[in-house]
């Protein structure tokens, strides 16, 4: 109930009081509830035109006689642990979708940390059942936020990011996935090449064939290429280092996805520099390996490279000599051949969370098609079946889209 209002330093304040205040009730064995003063105390909420608002309320307070604790009357619509109207918090969360933190906090005149903490605790009790159907072929991998490499989880057949995960620890890993059902439909794992994904799909998903990241192996090729570069730039003369430097991008390069001006001058840059070239022929050759049709080529082709690789190069492909020598990782490397799945789309899905994450300021990242349990299917629920509140509040997850993430992300839904 409204009683009037003032203004105060630039604040509206509105003094108001409840319509039907209601009597707590103690706990205790002995209950004797008796009234103990009022306080007044000042609620925010939504801002007028940017002028900020208060409720002040004259909170009673009562006193039980029995165990002599002290009970506040209670407050509907009101969040008495952040001093704020519940319709306020809730479209602070809400702004704090679209816009940074930062942001939040300017329209809502509040600071940027409470704009934070506000947002976090909405997509914790929004995604506090979240869950999610198991893909045929599923995709591991990670992205470095704030710091901390995040766990990946996605649908690799429908381009899907299915969960982001604060950790990829081993330890954090086991606890997660045993919270998944439906692990036996899983068929195919892409992963690149972290032991500790390795370790938990032998124990988690015994079923299905590990495959190793393609990208993620060939990089090594390209590492090399750098390495043999880093290793004659180290004997040039300033001027030199500084120009062979700037080449960095084109030794990177596929030469056949280069311009004509640019084959020109990776040719004359690999003739000035012998080692350089050579390196680049046999990353290029290693490439040629995934042209393969089948296992049983690809095994040959790669040990027709190893017989071609020349001994001083043995120390810059270092890496890949290694995976292929052990036998376990050499054969979810060849995998690939029996099932050529990536993980591509969720190099591409990095990309766009590290935009997301730099307008932001560090989101907790989960996104795409989140629907109740209740929508999907049917149910007789009873008020006092202990499962109701649990199915209620279950969300299902379908995924995101890299087209529909993307274009979101151009069109600044994000802040």
């Amino acid at each position: 109930m409204n009683l009037g209002y003032e203004e105060r330093d630039g604040a509206l304040v509105v003094h108001a009081e409840l319509r039907d205040p209601q009597t707590p009730t103690c706990t205790c064995p002995n209950p004797k509830v008796r009234k103990h003063g009022k306080r007044a105390v000042e609620f925010k909420d939504h801002p007028i035109q940017r002028q900020p608002v208060f409720l002040r309320i004259n909170r009673q307070r009562y006193r039980c006689e029995g165990c002599k604790m002290t009970l506040m009357e209670d407050l509907p619509g009101i969040d008495t642990n952040r001093l704020m109207t519940v319709r306020f918090r809730n479209q602070l969360a809400i702004d704090a979708i679209p816009r940074t933190f930062r942001d939040a906090g300017l329209l809502n005149g509040v600071e940027e940390s409470l704009a934070r903490r506000i947002f976090h605790s909405y997509a914790a009790k929004r995604l506090e059942n979240y869950t999610f159907e198991l893909p045929r072929v599923l995709g591991m991998d990670e992205k470095v936020i704030q710091g901390s490499p995040r766990f990946v989880m996605g649908d690799v057949e429908t381009r899907k990011m299915l969960d982001l995960q604060p950790s990829r620890r081993l330890l954090d890993l086991e606890a997660y996935l045993h919270t998944l059902d439906g692990r036996e439909k899983v068929e195919v794992i892409t992963q690149d090449m972290y032991w500790a994904y390795k370790t938990i799909n032998e124990r988690f998903f015994r079923r299905a064939m590990v495959v190793i990241d393609k990208f993620h192996v060939v990089r090594y090729a390209n590492l090399a290429v750098e390495s043999v570069r880093k290793s004659v730039q180290a004997k040039l003369a300033n001027e030199g280092r500084v120009s062979l430097k700037r080449k960095i991008r084109l030794l990177a390069a596929r030469p056949e996805n280069l311009s004509e001006q640019g084959k020109y001058a990776l040719k004359s840059l690999l003739s000035d520099y012998p080692a350089i070239g050579t390196a680049v022929t046999c990353k290029e050759w290693f490439y040629d390996i995934y042209q393969c049709q089948n296992r049983a080529e690809a095994e040959r082709a790669y040990q027709a490279w190893l017989d071609l690789l020349p001994p001083e190069m043995e120390k810059h492909f270092k890496p890949i000599l290694s995976f292929m020598k052990n036998r376990r990782w050499r054969q979810l490397i060849f995998n690939y051949f029996e099932h050529p799945y990536t993980n591509a789309y969720i190099e591409s899905l990095n990309g766009l969370i590290d935009q997301i994450n730099r307008a932001g300021r560090g989101y907790d990242l989960r996104y795409g098609n989140v629907k109740p349990l209740t929508e999907l299917y049917a149910f007789a629920l009873r008020l006092d079946d202990p499962e109701t509140d649990v199915i209620l509040s279950t969300m299902v997850g379908h995924g995101v889209d890299v087209s529909t993430f993307e274009r979101d992300l151009v069109a600044g839904s994000f802040w």
